[in-house]
């Protein structure tokens, strides 16, 4: 994971949007955010384009995922719960 690159998620758990912010956006690094399931099943994947980047959940069945944040310098898993 590159210098100072942190992630924050909020809100956990959420209804209808999580929130990604990065504290340290690396400008023109590609940041890729991936939802996956319990079973490792991928539900949604978009790329950052800036420090804050949201995730619609509203559609999806309330449980426990996993936000998998890849960087050019390494990965980041968040575990998340949507209500």
């Amino acid at each position: 994971m590159g210098k100072g690159l942190q992630f924050s998620v909020f809100p956990n758990p959420a209804k209808e949007e999580f929130t990604v912010s990065c504290i340290w956006f690396p400008v023109g690094e590609r940041i890729v955010l991936r939802l996956f399931d319990t079973l490792g099943r991928e539900i949604l994947s978009k790329e950052m384009k800036s420090d804050t980047s949201q995730l619609p959940v509203a559609g999806i069945q309330p449980g426990i995922y996993f936000l998998q944040i890849e960087t050019e310098n390494g990965t980041v898993v968040k575990k998340l719960i949507k209500e």
